[in-house]
């Protein structure tokens, strides 16, 4: 069941038919649904205990700032000024994006 929830949580993601947010909770949710069919649902402190809080809140933080610096425009001018400074090359392109 496990490889199941995965690949179609994994082909929803890569069709984009509904946001990947969501289909992260989609496929949490059927996986602890499928525990519980089981009867090896965890409890909620398991489940609490399984998350890393310093890599959320270092993800929340990321998305924050992302989501901030994008409404400014500077990754769309970073794309341009890279595709100019590499004249056409895609391996200048690809070394100036590393």
């Amino acid at each position: 069941a496990a490889a199941l929830i995965m690949v179609f949580v994994f082909g929803l993601i890569m069709s984009e038919v509904i946001h990947r947010t969501m289909v992260a909770m989609m496929g949490a949710t059927m996986t602890l649904y499928f525990l519980a069919l089981q009867n090896r649902a965890p409890s909620l402190t398991t489940v609490v205990g399984w998350m890393d809080h310093g890599t959320l809140g270092l993800l929340w933080g990321m998305m924050v700032i992302v989501g901030i610096t994008m409404r400014t425009g500077v990754f769309e001018w970073m794309g341009v000024l890279a595709c100019r400074l590499s004249g056409g090359s895609k391996y200048r392109l690809c070394l100036l994006m590393c």
